[in-house]
C-alpha cells in the first residue's frame, strides 16, 4: 500500500468524528450567539454530508482491495502445513482465501463480533497474530482496528458467538454472490474443514 494511502486511510478512519466534532462546535456557536443562522449554512451541512460520505466509501473500497490483494507472510502457509501436514500447497492457498474472507466479513461487520467457523483458517490466523507486529500492520490497513483472535466456533448455547457465527455466514455468501437464505453451496470458509477433513 502506498504511504499516502495510508495517510489517507488513517484519517479518512477520522472523518465522521472530524464532522461531528465542527457541526457541534457550530451549532454550538449558533446558539451561544457567535454566529447567525444564514441560508448558507445549509450548503456548507450538505457539503459535509457528501464529501464524508465519499471519503467512507473510498476508505472501505481501498481497505476492501488491501484483504483481497496485498500479500500475506509467506512463512504462514509453512506454520499451516506443521499444523496440518497432509494439506498440499494449493490447500493452504484457500485456506489463506478462507483467511481473507473471514477478515472481509470481519471489515463489513463495522466492528460488531464475527465468528471463525473454520478450525484451518483458525490455525493461520493464529499463526499471524503471533507476530504482532506484522498482524497489527495488516489490521491498521486492512479494518482500521486491531482485530482480537476468538478460537473457531460452532453453533452452540452461547447467543453472541451464534450471531457472530451468522453474521460471518451471512457476509461471506455475500461476497461469493450466495444467498444467504436459501444458499446453493457451502461459501469457502465454512467449507474447508470438510473439504481437508479437519474435525
Amino acid at each position: 500500500m502506498k504511504r499516502i494511502e495510508n495517510v489517507l486511510l488513517w484519517w479518512g478512519s477520522k472523518v465522521v468524528l472530524l464532522a461531528i466534532s465542527v457541526w457541534v462546535a457550530a451549532i454550538v456557536g449558533i446558539f451561544a450567539g457567535a454566529w447567525r443562522l444564514r441560508w448558507p449554512w445549509i450548503l456548507y451541512f450538505l457539503a459535509t454530508v457528501i464529501i464524508t460520505a465519499l471519503v467512507i466509501q473510498w476508505t472501505n473500497a481501498v481497505r476492501q482491495r488491501y484483504i483481497r490483494e496485498a500479500p500475506l507472510p509467506r512463512f504462514l502457509q509453512r506454520k499451516l502445513r506443521e499444523t496440518y501436514p497432509h494439506l498440499s500447497t494449493r490447500d493452504c492457498e484457500l485456506v489463506e482465501r478462507g483467511l481473507r474472507q473471514f477478515f472481509m466479513a470481519c471489515l463489513r461487520g463495522n466492528k460488531q463480533f464475527v465468528a471463525m467457523p473454520s478450525k484451518a483458517v483458525d490455525a493461520l490466523w493464529h499463526e499471524f497474530i503471533l507476530h504482532t507486529q506484522a498482524y497489527k500492520a495488516w489490521c491498521d490497513n486492512a479494518l482500521g482496528f486491531f482485530l482480537h483472535h476468538t478460537p473457531a466456533e460452532a453453533l452452540g448455547k452461547k447467543a453472541r458467538h451464534n450471531d457472530g457465527l451468522r453474521r460471518c455466514w451471512y457476509w461471506v455468501c455475500k461476497e461469493e454472490s450466495i444467498d444467504p437464505k436459501a444458499p446453493s453451496r457451502l461459501p469457502l470458509l465454512f467449507a474447508l474443514d470438510a473439504k481437508f477433513a479437519i474435525a
